[in-house]
């Protein structure tokens, strides 16, 4: 894309003209002069060389393709007079340049090769401008001949897969090497250091969510194994950009291997054209590969690599998505109040679909919770909501049919009818009033630990009556995903202690995405991997800790109930320092579970402290 052709082409013009006044101006005299005010200046003639020996472009939007030539052509005509111009025109010389060779419209990324193997009258003219395919060696012979590019910089588009021409996909697919839930700016890095020299340099601002993201599997993975990132300026969930909620690094590349990656975080404001940055190290090129990449300095890579080697929370537990209705404004109620004095089976409840009150079974329905709205640390909210749960469960979940569902349960089979037509128009397999997807636990009364997809930090509660069943994703809040433990492992409480510590969120938020006012993921590709310490009853004090965090985590749970119904502040703030209080000592039990050093539980405090004050 063409977005920052000028910026390169001015600081192009700056550098040619502090060298030529270094060297002696006289010397130079053609290229470069003094303005009546003092200042030295690159004549019309070496502004024009620059452009056209340096500057290249290519965009498959013809209008960018125009705007960016007027506006290099402006840029060439800056601080000229009129005297100047019609001196030119006097001896002939062309005021403006002619960039039909240097900026160029087509697709960067499909080759001509895109037709091979296909009937070409299948494309009328039409399409084939829509496609435009691209010929970097044809059109820019000379340069790839020699090579290839100096220097390859851009902002390429941010668009995910969904989103890119279907008739494109497969040529993509098979051309770049990339995983199938790719966004395109992944193609664009791969296919931009393919036009790069041999000692050329390349510079994008890109989405730093393929650092942690299953779609940038294949890029970490590529550019690990060739070893040709020089650094990496991440500007973590800071904002870059005005009108636009992304989350960028710049990423500076070059073909020849480097020992190290130079990392470095920065803070900026949106729109500013500066940024400080705040911390920089070199991270081996032996901790990447095409896993999450966490980037941290050596000591802590040291406690990593240590605790890499327990058990992981996936070998602990069974992680289930949460229930996708495929239509939330029909599927979750919430609850107005009891039905009819003497009537417990029913209750009055409203949807967005249907915000009018209605009678329904209580049989019907089940508590559900949703995501962050609801999921706090150590604690459920309890907000009366109801999800119309249309299945019978035993062993296993099964859809209820519509004659045996009319029967037991007519107000429900009744309020589900006066929104068939959108719930059928989900188009989905079996029977229409069915949930979406399946791939989650329907069954009741079985204990679990509850996290919300998205939070500040660690934010894990239990809910061992199995009571509420809850949300995958979206409504407003985000998902969340159930921990079901397998045999024969720890108590349900002593994990969770460890879990909401200071420890295990450090460990999280390492290798994850991040979203902004200090929110990261915790979907099940960030908790499933954790390092898990658990108890070894042949160890007296490891079990006594054991033991402890279970206690612990038990009070934590009574405590935080106990601030949901304060009435007072004197009341909060008393039951506020106690949690604090057991916080910490659950926090140092697991540093000595763990076997932490003093230095290295230094590390942890320290960076947990940095991520909440910013």
């Amino acid at each position: 894309t063409l977005d920052g052709t000028l910026f390169p082409y001015t600081t192009l013009f700056r550098s040619y003209r502090d060298w030529f006044v270094a060297d002696d101006p006289a010397r130079h005299k053609d290229r470069v002069y003094q303005s009546k005010k003092g200042q030295w200046r690159l004549s019309t003639a070496e502004r024009k060389r620059i452009l056209l020996d340096h500057i290249y472009g290519v965009d498959i939007d013809p209008q960018a393709v125009e705007v960016t030539k007027l506006s290099l052509l402006l840029k060439v005509l800056e601080g000229e007079t009129k005297e100047t111009l019609q001196r030119q025109l006097f001896t002939k010389e062309r005021a403006l340049p002619d960039l039909a060779d240097n900026i160029k419209c087509g697709n960067s990324l499909i080759g001509p090769d895109f037709y091979h193997g296909k009937q070409l009258d299948l494309f009328d003219d039409d399409e084939r401008l829509r496609i435009n395919v691209f010929d970097w060696q044809g059109e820019f012979d000379e340069i790839m001949q020699a090579g290839g590019f100096d220097a390859v910089i851009g902002n390429p588009p941010y668009i995910r897969v969904n989103n890119v021409d279907q008739e494109l996909r497969p040529y993509l697919y098979s051309t770049y090497e990339i995983n199938h839930r790719f966004d395109i700016y992944v193609v664009f890095v791969r296919r931009s250091l393919e036009l790069l020299a041999g000692d050329g340099r390349f510079g994008f601002i890109v989405p730093n969510k393929f650092f942690t993201s299953d779609y940038g599997e294949g890029l970490r993975s590529f550019l690990a194994a060739r070893k040709v990132i020089r650094e990496i300026i991440d500007f973590g969930d800071t904002q870059v950009f005005t009108g636009a909620t992304i989350y960028t690094c710049l990423l500076f590349l070059s073909k020849t291997e480097h020992p190290n990656v130079h990392y470095a975080e920065a803070r900026t404001s949106r729109g500013a054209q500066q940024f400080t940055l705040c911390r920089e190290f070199g991270v081996p090129f032996d901790r990447l590969s095409e896993k999450a990449w966490a980037f941290v300095d050596n000591a802590a890579s040291g406690l990593l690599d240590r605790l890499r080697a327990l058990p992981r929370l996936g070998d602990i537990c069974e992680i289930k998505h949460g229930l996708q209705t495929g239509m939330d404004s029909v599927f979750l109620l919430t609850k107005v109040s009891e039905a009819s004095a003497g009537d417990a089976d029913t209750i009055v409840a409203i949807s967005e679909a249907e915000p009018t009150q209605f009678t329904i079974e209580a049989a019907a329905v089940r508590r559900v919770v949703k995501g962050a709205v609801d999921l706090r640390r150590y604690f459920i909210e309890e907000n009366e909501r109801y999800v119309v749960f249309p299945y019978d469960v035993k062993d296993e979940a099964t859809i209820i049919t519509p004659p045996e569902f009319l029967s037991r349960f007519p107000l429900a089979w009744e309020y589900l009818n006066r929104h068939g037509k959108q719930l059928r128009e989900r188009k989905k397999p079996g029977e229409w009033y069915a949930f979406r997807r399946r791939n989650y636990d329907l069954r009741d009364g079985v204990p679990r630990l509850l996290v919300p997809s998205i939070s500040q930090r660690a934010s894990f509660v239990s809910d061992l009556s199995g009571h509420y069943h809850f949300i995958g994703s979206g409504g407003g809040g985000g998902g969340g995903y159930g921990l079901y433990l397998r045999r024969n492992q720890p108590p349900l409480h002593f994990l969770l202690g460890l879990l909401n510590s200071k420890l295990v969120d450090w460990l999280i938020k390492l290798s994850n995405s991040r979203f902004g006012h200090g929110y990261y993921s915790f979907n099940r590709q960030y908790i499933e991997p954790l390092p898990i310490r658990t108890c070894d009853v042949s160890d007296n004090v490891n079990q006594q800790r054991c033991d402890r965090i279970t206690e612990l985590a038990s009070e934590m749970l009574e405590r935080q109930n106990r601030m949901a119904a304060a009435k007072t502040s004197h009341e909060r703030t008393a039951l506020q320092r106690q949690i604090e209080t057991v916080d910490r000592e659950i926090d140092q039990l697991v540093y000595e579970l763990y076997g932490l050093t003093d230095d290295e539980i230094r590390i942890v405090e320290e960076s947990t402290a940095a991520a909440t004050t910013k």
